[in-house]
This record gives C-alpha cells, sequence and structure tokens, in this order.
C-alpha cells in the first residue's frame, strides 16, 4: 500500500468538483489524501492496482519508482481520475505515463471513455479495459 503519496507535479492538480467542508464549514476541495494504491512485487515487474489515483497517476507511479527502487510495470490498472480534470492534465499526464516502462495498462470508472479511448490508441496491444469482472495474470 503506498499510503499518502506526495503530490510533487503541479500540472496534477486533481478534481476541483470534489469539495468537503473545513473546520470552520466552508465548502473547500478536497485533495482526498487517502486514495490508496496496492503495489505487488512480481518476477515481472510491478503489479500496480490503482484506487482513483486523486493524487495524479504521475505523482503515484514516480512514489511507487522511489519507495521501491523499480521502474518496471508489469501492470498499471484501476482508475486513473483523469475523466474528470482539466484538458491540460490529461495531455500532460497521457504524455508522462508514456515515458514509463509499462507492460499493460488497464482502465477503469474515473478515466472517462474519452480518455479510455485516447489511451488505447496510445498503448495499443498494450491497453486493456479493466473494468469489473476482469482477470489479468501475471
Amino acid at each position: 500500500m503506498t499510503g499518502e503519496v506526495p503530490r510533487r507535479h503541479a500540472f496534477e492538480a486533481g478534481d476541483p468538483h470534489l469539495k468537503h467542508k473545513n473546520s470552520k464549514g466552508e465548502l473547500v476541495v478536497d485533495p482526498i489524501r487517502d486514495d490508496q494504491t496496492v503495489v505487488v512485487d512480481t518476477p515481472e515487474g510491478l503489479f500496480v492496482v490503482l484506487g482513483c489515483s486523486h493524487a495524479g497517476i504521475v505523482n503515484i507511479l514516480d512514489y511507487i519508482i522511489e519507495k521501491t527502487g523499480k521502474s518496471r510495470f508489469h501492470t498499471v490498472i484501476g482508475g486513473t481520475h483523469l475523466g474528470p480534470v482539466g484538458s491540460e492534465q490529461q495531455d500532460l499526464s497521457l504524455e508522462a505515463l508514456l515515458r514509463y516502462d509499462i507492460g499493460r495498462m488497464g482502465v477503469s470508472h474515473c478515466t472517462g471513455q474519452k480518455v479510455a479511448a485516447r489511451m488505447m490508441a496510445a498503448f495499443g496491444e498494450r491497453f486493456l479495459f479493466s473494468s469489473v469482472g476482469v482477470s489479468v495474470e501475471v
């Protein structure tokens, strides 16, 4: 489990529509710092199961590399939370994802259909939809 992920990339601003009341009762943007990612070390590389990637998928993958010392991702699956964010964040995140050593990229729910289609075009045969019921083997 990653625990809280540092937000180091300014372009991964998150979803401005997710809000909560602070201690003063004011409605403010909720950074959802408790979002979690599961990382399994396999002989073929890291297998990553994303929660909803509120910290930003690039922040998450960089943090995993920092903590494990490994940069080969056998599979990255789950929610990327790129659907509800702005087009600039979508563009920069997708551009960054293509620089990682990712064997398979599977997206679900909060990625959104338009971004998923872009990712499918970019990742080609390495892409999969990881909706409920999908089985992925290492």
